[in-house]
């Protein structure tokens, strides 16, 4: 009988936060490497960047820390994940709403790349 690959539940969460004109494909790599270790990784675009159809010059810092937020919440609450082991990792622009959704959500592990 071969080995069961399912992780053992719940496993980490991590949430990446891409920078201000970037887009979820600057974090994939990263989240990759945590998948391989067993995590649960979230990569996302926010609104006005990449393919979302808005306009980022009419983005707000609130639609921005809400899209953030949208994203934490979906994370955690799939069922594989440990909601009280949820990372986030920010870059630039990143960092900035990753430090703001500490004060919202909790974080157990905060990592900010180059923070703005």
């Amino acid at each position: 009988m071969s080995p069961d690959p399912r992780p053992e539940i719940p496993v980490p969460g991590f949430l990446f936060i891409h920078g201000w004109g970037g887009d979820q494909e600057e974090d994939l790599g990263h989240a990759e490497e945590l998948a391989r270790l067993g995590c649960i990784c979230l990569t996302f675009d926010l609104r006005g960047h990449a393919e979302s159809g808005a306009n980022k010059e009419q983005v707000t810092r609130q639609d921005s820390l809400n899209d953030v937020l949208a994203a934490y919440d979906y994370l955690a609450s799939q069922p594989l994940v440990d909601g009280h082991a949820i990372g986030v990792v920010g870059t630039s622009y990143g960092g900035y709403l990753a430090m703001l959704l500490t004060a919202n959500r909790p974080v157990r592990w905060l990592a900010m790349r180059v923070p703005a």
